[in-house]
């Protein structure tokens, strides 16, 4: 396999390389010399393990009791995949997994019987990640024996910073927001091998969604008094009894009225039934499905994020505590055991 695109220089033109190959190229040069090959096979082998958990669910016979339920469980695996490849700067990877969670969402909002054929453009996209990353695997180990410039000297907690202040500019680019990420007590290089990974994809969902639902326009924050930047912080520290990631942001917090109202007009009979007190009502937005956008978006609305970072965090037998004060902004904080 030849590492790169190459020209015919005699005609002036490229030669026949497809289109998804010269991205995985382009990703992984970014990648390996901002990231480094050690942070990129993580990644890989990473997604790999929730490319064959999603073909489990296919080949499960009880997932065909209930396809809705299962396509919950998919969503919150395929979330996880965008968020570190969004992370890492891994478009091929991002397209691809934004097109199924679109394939999925569709079919879960479809009130028609589901059956395996229903997922045949899902399963289809699947078989064809997992092509790219054995092509991504093959084409990284080829980097490396070029011999190419990389981050290895760069440390877990730079990595995570560099690549999340570019995913906040490329938030604010798309939703014309402006944020300041602060980032004082934070560093991932304490943290143990196996909440390495877990740590990353809960920060990324909870800055997706602070970005996505919390921190207002410019010209909202200037009319509430607030300076039209938004604030967002991150901590990730270890204590005596444990480790605690927290992220804060200053933004509009958390409407109560305004989502009692939202899950009253709900056809759904389940929903209602939670409204009992405030903090009941709050609990909502880790739900799988809800979210308090009208319309999903490449940035959120599908109800996925929040959901799955309970889930992780439920799974490793950690915790996690949702304050809020409305105008004010909201704070996440997930307490991991020793």
């Amino acid at each position: 396999m030849s590492l790169f695109a190459s020209t015919d220089t005699a005609r002036g033109e490229a030669s026949p390389v497809s289109q998804d190959v010269t991205e995985q190229q382009t990703d992984l040069l970014f990648g390996l010399i901002h990231v480094g090959p050690n942070l990129l096979h993580q990644f890989l082998d990473a997604t790999e393990r929730d490319i064959c958990l999603i073909k489990e669910f296919f080949s499960d016979p009880e997932s065909a009791k209930d396809y809705r339920s299962m396509i919950d469980s998919i969503l919150r695996v395929t979330h996880g995949i965008k968020g570190s490849a969004t992370l890492f700067d891994l478009t091929l990877y991002t397209r691809q997994i934004e097109d199924i969670e679109g394939e999925l969402v569709r079919l879960k909002n479809n009130n028609s019987p589901l059956s395996i054929e229903s997922f045949s453009m899902v399963i289809e996209v699947i078989d064809a990640t997992e092509k790219a990353l054995l092509e991504t695997q093959n084409l990284l180990q080829e980097l490396i024996r070029a011999k190419l410039p990389a981050a290895n000297e760069i440390t877990k907690t730079q990595v995570f910073i560099q690549n999340a202040s570019s995913l906040i500019v490329e938030f604010g680019q798309a939703t014309k927001k402006k944020v300041i990420l602060h980032y004082g007590a934070f560093d991932l290089d304490m943290l143990p091998e196996k909440y390495y990974q877990l740590s990353v994809d809960i920060f990324v969902q909870l800055i997706r969604n602070a970005l996505a639902h919390a921190i207002e326009p410019p010209a909202e924050r200037s009319l509430a008094g607030k300076h039209e930047c938004g604030n967002l912080y991150l901590t990730c520290e270890r204590t005596d009894t444990f480790y605690q990631l927290s992220v804060q942001d200053d933004g509009n917090g958390l409407d109560l009225q305004r989502l009692k109202r939202q899950v009253t007009d709900t056809d759904d009979d389940t929903k209602p039934s939670a409204i009992k007190a405030g903090v009941k009502l709050a609990k909502l937005i880790f739900q799988p499905g809800f979210s308090t956008m009208k319309t999903a978006s490449k940035e959120g609305g599908r109800g996925v994020g929040l959901d799955m970072v309970h889930q992780l965090v439920s799974d490793a037998d950690g915790s996690i505590e949702f304050k809020f004060s409305p105008g004010n902004g909201c704070l996440f904080k997930v307490y991991l055991p020793l």
